[in-house]
């Protein structure tokens, strides 16, 4: 038989595994010889942290600790003091394949947390988080990209990709000794410490990003552990980092983020022994994933007029980077106070709790669910905390409406400033920024191998040079060609069709062809 089968080797990148793995947290720790007893305790906070995630023969190992940050009241019922915990976990997930240059995705997120004193010195806590898991992989196929003779006929498609060029992960540290401000006191203890770093510009070179940014500090310290009296102190860093990427170039679309894997504050003495230096160490993990936009080129569906075929196809995900967010925003909102009111705010602050993409239309809607904690001092003058669930969106403009959205955006708050009004109520102004890539996917049908069956000619029965045949409006030439045994070009060429646009509504003639 004479024909010819043109194949090429496609690479595209798929998820491979997606999943999540629930870690119960039971932990019993004593409080530590220096801080004083516990008379009532405000917030328990846990966070669970990523050190490392790596494959080992077919598992996805993950070490990290969870962080426990217990705020209580002490016996003398004014100052809020501060303990913290930290225990490590591991995690091993078994995965179905082992893919070509992995990229790793993973999240941590508390599920629940419960927490109690058994005694004023022993603390209880039993709780949930969940790891969240997903894993882009490259995988290669074998596809046919043209054939030719015994009256093949093939429909190619064109399908833009974004291909994935590389992936990195740099953790670095930052220590910095900080002063406290001018006219402040000293600080006896760190209540609490926030950490956010924000990317502000990068370049992508040969092999290389070059990444800036800004790292924003916020430290809580008590002044005096008698009166209750407490600080807040503000800082913001710079931040540089060069990451390793091979293969990236000023050509790639470059997901680069900043984000805090843990903050440690400590107070330090100056010169005079007085406590106003503040030593902070921030441990920060560069990420990048750099895309290239490509073209793939397949043979979706193939017919001959002479023979039936045997094919073997395969239905591939074809993913793209339709767009990408990158934009600070102002919720604004007010709340009600706790009845009796507040005297005094020590410290306000959001902590997110979710944030769930939906696509409608031209539109990505972005729900955002956070957490607003105060910590002050109630009417008659006792340390109080309490929180309220705030929800909001953000509505990003596609530009035009796409298939099959995902997106998993990276989402900090930046700021969150207050006044208090008369009628006992908090009117909020919360700074957020979300940035990162939005995804478009689709799926097509690739034919893999193709080979006519000499043993299965099709009828050669005569039915004449010409068949009328009155098409729809829209109808797809193709279609009528394969239904029909004949060649597509010849129905366009026999009814000067125009073969980027739509067939009219009418009559066609349609030009027959035989073995």
């Amino acid at each position: 038989m004479d024909y010819k089968v043109t194949q090429e080797v496609i690479s595209i990148n798929e998820v491979v595994f997606e999943g999540s793995s629930e870690q119960a947290v039971d932990i019993e720790f004593t409080m530590p010889d220096y801080c004083p007893d516990i008379q009532r305790i405000l917030k328990c906070q846990a966070v669970p942290v990523i050190l490392s995630k790596q494959i080992g023969g077919d598992c996805l190992n993950i070490e990290g600790k969870i962080k426990i940050r217990l705020l209580y009241v002490d016996d003398s019922l004014k100052a809020i003091r501060c303990a913290e915990y930290s225990q490590p976990f591991s995690a091993s997930i078994k995965l179905n394949t082992i893919p070509e240059s992995p990229v790793i995705k993973v999240k941590a997120m508390v599920a629940y947390m419960n927490c109690r004193a058994a005694t004023s010195r022993k603390i209880d806590i039993h709780g949930a988080f969940t790891i969240f898991v997903k894993i882009f992989g490259k995988t290669r196929d074998d596809v046919v990209v043209d054939a030719v003779g015994e009256g093949i006929q093939v429909r190619r498609k064109t399908l833009p990709v974004s291909s994935i060029i590389g992936s990195a992960d740099r953790p670095f540290t930052i220590n910095e000794v900080l002063e406290l401000g001018s006219g402040k006191p000293s600080a006896e203890s760190i209540i609490r410490c926030h950490a956010t770093a924000v990317l502000t510009d990068y370049k992508a070179v040969m092999n290389k990003i070059v990444a800036k940014g800004e790292l924003k500090l916020k430290i809580l310290y008590c002044s005096d552990t008698d009166t209750g009296d407490m600080e807040i102190m503000e800082y913001s860093l710079p931040i540089s980092q060069i990451i390793d990427v091979d293969g990236v170039s000023d050509d790639c679309i470059c997901d680069v983020k900043f984000n805090v894997i843990s903050c440690d504050v400590t107070t330090m003495a100056d010169s005079n022994g007085e406590n106003r230096l503040l030593e902070a160490e921030v441990k920060i993990s560069a990420t990048v994933d750099a895309y290239r936009s490509m073209e793939i080129k397949t043979v979706c569906d193939c017919y001959s007029t002479k023979f039936e075929l045997n094919t073997d196809s395969r239905n591939i995900s074809i993913e793209r980077i339709a767009g990408m967010m990158d934009t600070n925003e102002l919720f604004r909102t007010s709340i009600d106070l706790p009845e009796g009111g507040i005297s005094k705010i020590f410290d306000l602050w959001c902590e997110e709790i979710g944030i769930k993409p939906e696509q409608s239309g031209k539109q990505l809607i972005m729900k955002i669910d956070m957490r607003l904690c105060l910590l002050g001092m109630d009417a008659q003058g006792l340390p109080v905390y309490f929180e309220r669930n705030l929800d909001t969106e953000y509505v990003h403009d596609l530009g035009q409406e796409e298939c099959n959205i995902t997106c998993n955006p990276d989402f900090k708050i930046i700021s969150v400033s207050f006044t208090i009004s008369n009628d006992n109520k908090i009117e909020l102004r919360i700074e957020f920024k979300i940035c990162g890539c939005i995804y478009s996917a689709c799926k097509t049908n690739a034919i893999c191998t193709l080979e006519p069956n000499e043993s299965a000619p099709k009828n050669n029965k005569k039915h004449g040079v010409l068949a009328l045949y009155y098409a729809d409006e829209g109808e797809d030439a193709w279609d009528i060609a394969k239904r029909y045994n004949t060649s597509m070009d010849s129905i366009i060429t026999e009814n000067s069709l125009d073969p980027d646009t739509p067939i009219p509504k009418g009559m066609l003639m349609i030009p027959l062809i035989y073995k």
